[in-house]
Order: structure tokens, then C-alpha cells, then sequence
């Protein structure tokens, strides 16, 4: 191929495709990045070619910086997700919560809330919120899809306005290269500000939730799956046993709060020496921060879950480990 055309589709159509069928998105993306090597260098010498997909895409792509930084905050934010979940204290905190989120109207506003709230990381939003608010979902007979759809309406819509986190630092990096190389003298983070007004995916995305909460505006197959819930049915794609969440007599609603408290702090700590939020930080600082934010809030959960005796504390550094390998399956 010399010159792109119509066939230069033929990779994403085969990605879509086999990540459809086979439900499986790493098999669907690897098949259609082989594609386009082989269409690029050509069908008759596939070692060579497929030399060239390891040499010349895969490997400068997990020794970028960038995607290295993501991997270990990935990593981070799954050690802390399976704490969260293995601790009880979701449950507990939802048993706390129901004395003033008493209604499925408040269930939806509070959720909604939580993932503006967590607004640090689009990655960990869905990670934390979710497992928190899980129970109490359940509880009040609201279905998980519509717990699924609230945090998707808040994790990356909220992400995208804020120009000091990890995301906004990745897309002015962007900005900023594309700048240089036109010559254009207004400033990556100028740029960043004056396009946020014009965001209107995001701004309706956030204000749809409240809208839907209220009015009640469910339909097709959210409707369904509330109707479900309501009837006390599994709305859920797996076994029901797999759906109970861990519960133990001695957790505590402090198992949620506090290890986000302490993830704040530390974060807070690291980056306003740095300017934050009033300038913009380095993309590698910023993740940095949240990796250590999430190692230091784990370390609180599992002090918390030894001295409470719900789980010994070779159990959850076990727990933490397990969920960090779990994470590198998301991550590939």
C-alpha cells in the first residue's frame, strides 16, 4: 500500500467483527493491528512480517513512557478495586447510606454525585464508584445497568473537562505537539479552557442522569432491566452466586470513606507543591501521584481489614496481589 484508499478500512472491519463475535476485544484489536502489518508489508513472508508487528509496534508501544505509566496505574487501581469489593465494606456503608438515601430517586442522585465527585481519574471512577454503590442499588431494587449507565455518564464526560488530571495533561501533550509543528503560538492549556464550553457531549451526558433519575424517562432495554430488578429478578449476565457481594459482621462504612480520604491527601500532597491546581502538571507527575494515592489508600484498607479481624493481613495483601494480576488482563 502506497497510498491510502478504501481498503485502509479493512483492519477496523475486522476488528469490529471479531471483537463482536468473539466478545473478546484484545482478540478482535490484535487481529486487525496484524492485518494492517501484513497489508503494509505485504502476505508472502510472514515471519518476516510478523517480526515487524513485535519490532516496530508492539514493543515501542509497551516501552512508550506514557502507556508504561497507565499499565502501573492500572495495576494500582486494581489492587485497591479488589480490596474495596473483598472488604465488606460496601455493604456496610450501603446499610449507613440507606438511612438518608432511603428512595431509588436519592440512589441514582447520590451515585451520580459519587462519579463527579471521584473525578480524578477516569480509569479508577467506574472502579470505585461502582463496588460502592453496588449494594445499595441492589438493595433498593435498581437495576446494575442503570448503575452502569450513571457512572459511564460521569467517569469520562467529567474527566474530559478538567484540565489538571491525567487526561487533560494526555490531551494538551497533544495539542501542544500538533501546535509546534503548525507553528501556532496559543498555549496547550489556552486552548484546553476555550474549547471547554463547546463540550457538549460531556455537559448532556452529565445532565441526562438527573433528568432520567427524576422524570423517570426509562426505555427499550433499560426499562426492562429496571422491571426486572424491581421484580427482584438477576439482571445480570452471570451466575447469581457470583453476584453476591463479600459480607462480614465486623466491616465497616469507614472501609470506603477513609481509604479515599487517605488517597486524597496523598494525591493533594504530591501535587500542589508541583502548582496543581493552578498550573499544569506533568502528565508522568500526575500519574505518579495516583499510583501512590492508590498504594496508600490500599495499605489503609488492609491495616483496617487486620484490625477489625474481617481479614488477616497476609489475606489482604493475597487480595490486593490477586486483583493486581487480575487488572493486567484489562490492561492488555
Amino acid at each position: 500500500m502506497t497510498q491510502p484508499d478504501i481498503t485502509s478500512l479493512i483492519p477496523i472491519f475486522i476488528t469490529l467483527v471479531l471483537s463482536l463475535v468473539t466478545r473478546n476485544v484484545v482478540i478482535g484489536l490484535f487481529t486487525g493491528v496484524l492485518t494492517g502489518v501484513f497489508m503494509i508489508n505485504g502476505f508472502f513472508q510472514p515471519l518476516d512480517t510478523f517480526g515487524v508487528l513485535v519490532k516496530g509496534y508492539l514493543v515501542p508501544q509497551l516501552t512508550d513512557s506514557y502507556n508504561a505509566g497507565v499499565l502501573v496505574l492500572l495495576v494500582f487501581i486494581g489492587g485497591f478495586v479488589a480490596l474495596m469489593e473483598k472488604s465488606g465494606g460496601g455493604q456496610a456503608f450501603a446499610k449507613t447510606v440507606t438511612h438518608w438515601i432511603s428512595s431509588r430517586f436519592r440512589a441514582q442522585i447520590a451515585a451520580w454525585l459519587g462519579g463527579i465527585v471521584i473525578f480524578f481519574s477516569d480509569l479508577g471512577t467506574p472502579l470505585i464508584v461502582g463496588p460502592v454503590f453496588r449494594p445499595l442499588f441492589d438493595k433498593l431494587k435498581l437495576s446494575r445497568q442503570k448503575l452502569a449507565f450513571i457512572i459511564d455518564s460521569t467517569s469520562s464526560p467529567v474527566a474530559i473537562l478538567i484540565p489538571f488530571i491525567g487526561w487533560g495533561v494526555y490531551i494538551m501533550s497533544l495539542i501542544q505537539k500538533e501546535f509546534s509543528n503548525l507553528g501556532v503560538t496559543i498555549s496547550d492549556w489556552e486552548a484546553f479552557i476555550r474549547a471547554i464550553p463547546f463540550q457538549f457531549y460531556a455537559f448532556l451526558a452529565i445532565a441526562i442522569v438527573p433528568l432520567i433519575a427524576f422524570k423517570k424517562l426509562d426505555f427499550g432495554p433499560m426499562a426492562d432491566a429496571e422491571a426486572k430488578a424491581q421484580a427482584g429478578e438477576n439482571t445480570g449476565l452471570v451466575d447469581e452466586d457470583m453476584l453476591k457481594p463479600f459480607t462480614h459482621k465486623n466491616a465497616e462504612a469507614s472501609f470506603v470513606w477513609l481509604p479515599l480520604l487517605v488517597m486524597a491527601t496523598v494525591l493533594l500532597s504530591m501535587l500542589i507543591p508541583q502548582g496543581f491546581p493552578f498550573q499544569k502538571v506533568a502528565g508522568s507527575s500526575f500519574r505518579a501521584a495516583l499510583s501512590s494515592a492508590y498504594f496508600f489508600a490500599a495499605i489503609t484498607l488492609i491495616s483496617m481489614m487486620a484490625y477489625n479481624g474481617v481479614r488477616s493481613l497476609n489475606d489482604g495483601i493475597n487480595t490486593y496481589l490477586n486483583g493486581m494480576s487480575k487488572m493486567m488482563s484489562v490492561a492488555t
